[in-house]
């Protein structure tokens, strides 16, 4: 993966950007910080093993990082210090992790099919709630923080039982219960993304990815999508206007409007991609080497 003008980012599974843009993470082996503006890498540390994903406090302070096997670092964001393991024990593997609007508290959800709210300093459970005979594999809070869209995943209950179809449910703020319980026509959600503007999702299948408008609850145009081995991954930009994917060999961006390919950026081991929040950068993350870059230089031919 070349490209001109651009940070390169080390090895980089996952990338998020904090909520001012200054500051970028990237997980692989270790969770690394960089300094955005001065295109520089602030810190490196390695709280536990095989770090998976991340959320930035609103105000930039702290850090959470979950693991493959569930455990959950507070991190102090200038540098790295591991503040207390919110969660020490194995066994919440699952999905990813995020902060609430106000930053108070971290949210996340397990294989096991519990949805967990925790005090984001202590650790403290605050909910908990159980899907018997589920995965959570997905939980996506909105810009504006009060909806969260958590993707569920039915298990076979029998050796003769084929699971039900994927489905995905949708929360107010403060978790209690679900307002709202939307199925798919996927027997999987592999991928999973909320529109900015909150008007539609982006649902990942094995072979195509869709969008679906939440008004009308209907699939509105679909595309065919080509799974790489690392992940299904979907992203929309801040502007609601472009829609980027990780697919084989690597990153995609299509006219999120009609799904019509725009640009491609060749990547053997694409991973991940985050928009800062005010657009103008990508953090492209991948299994060798990721990149970080203006969005100009991409997606000048999308329709922005």
């Amino acid at each position: 993966m070349k490209h001109a003008s651009h940070l390169r980012l080390l090895q980089s599974y996952k990338t998020e950007f904090s909520q001012s843009g200054s500051m970028l993470v990237t997980l692989s082996r270790d969770v690394v910080v960089w300094d955005v503006e001065r295109r520089a890498k602030r810190y490196r540390v390695h709280p536990f093993s095989h770090p998976s994903s991340s959320s930035i406090h609103p105000n930039e302070s702290q850090i959470v990082v979950k693991n493959t096997a569930g455990q959950i670092a507070l991190l102090a964001a200038n540098d790295g210090k591991l503040i207390r393991l919110l969660d020490s024990e194995r066994g919440n593997e699952g999905t990813n992790i995020s902060h609430s609007s106000c930053g108070e508290y971290v949210v996340d959800g397990s294989w096991k099919g519990l949805i967990t709210v925790r005090s984001a300093i202590s650790g403290k459970l605050v909910f908990q709630k159980e899907f018997p005979d589920e995965m959570i594999t997905k939980i996506v809070r909105s810009r504006r923080g009060d909806r969260w869209f958590v993707v569920h995943q039915p298990k076979a209950v029998s050796r003769e039982a084929s699971p039900g179809p994927a489905y995905f449910s949708i929360w107010t703020w403060p978790l209690s219960s679900p307002v709202e319980i939307i199925k798919s026509t996927e027997s999987a959600i592999n991928g999973f993304a909320v529109s900015p503007d909150e008007r539609q999702v982006c649902i990942v299948g094995q072979d195509t990815f869709s969008l679906m408008d939440l008004a009308e609850k209907r699939i509105v145009c679909s595309a065919p999508y080509k799974f790489g081995g690392t992940a299904f991954i979907a992203k929309w930009s801040p502007d609601s206007k472009v829609l980027a994917t990780v697919q084989e060999h690597s990153f995609i961006f299509y006219d999120a409007a009609t799904l019509e390919k725009r640009e491609s950026i060749e990547c053997q081991f694409a991973s991940d991609i985050a928009f800062s929040p005010d657009g103008s950068r990508m953090a492209l993350g991948a299994w060798e080497s990721g990149m970080m870059l203006g969005r100009e230089n991409v997606v000048s031919s999308c329709r922005v």
